[in-house]
């Protein structure tokens, strides 16, 4: 893995460890003859532990909030997770899931505080959609 840090390369193996052992667990499944509930909670085992390998400690892109002023103040907001409009050269399957389409998006009311970095903050609202610019 080029330019991968020590966090990667350990989070790296121990996903294939799992996924490995997973995949040991669910052959065995597979050959052995055990009763429904057993296979069921086999099952929702290897849901959670996917779940809890698909969750990336290390979030490099700052959430987007969006905020609704009135004057000068800030009336309501949303956050939107980067990934999610992320655009990419590569093609389709690098993008994100809502890149490039028209959304509604539900404000919420009241005030945002935080600590955290904003890739964009986009004051006020107009008529255009919306689009993450191209991030290479």
């Amino acid at each position: 893995m080029p330019s991968a840090t020590y966090l990667d390369q350990y989070l790296y193996k121990l996903r294939t460890r799992h996924l490995t052992q997973i995949t040991e667990a669910a052959l065995a499944l597979k050959l052995g003859h055990c009763e429904l509930p057993a296979t069921l909670e086999q099952a929702e085992d290897w849901l959670l532990r996917l779940r809890a390998l698909a969750d990336e400690p290390q979030n490099s892109l700052p959430d987007i909030v969006i905020w609704m002023l009135q004057g000068d103040k800030r009336v309501a907001y949303q956050r939107v997770p980067a990934n999610e409009v992320l655009f990419s050269r590569r093609g389709a399957s690098y993008c994100g899931k809502n890149c490039g389409k028209l959304q509604t998006i539900f404000l919420k009311v009241g005030s945002f505080s935080s600590s955290h970095d904003y890739i964009f903050l986009v004051q006020g609202l107009s008529p255009a959609p919306f689009v993450a610019p191209p991030v290479v």
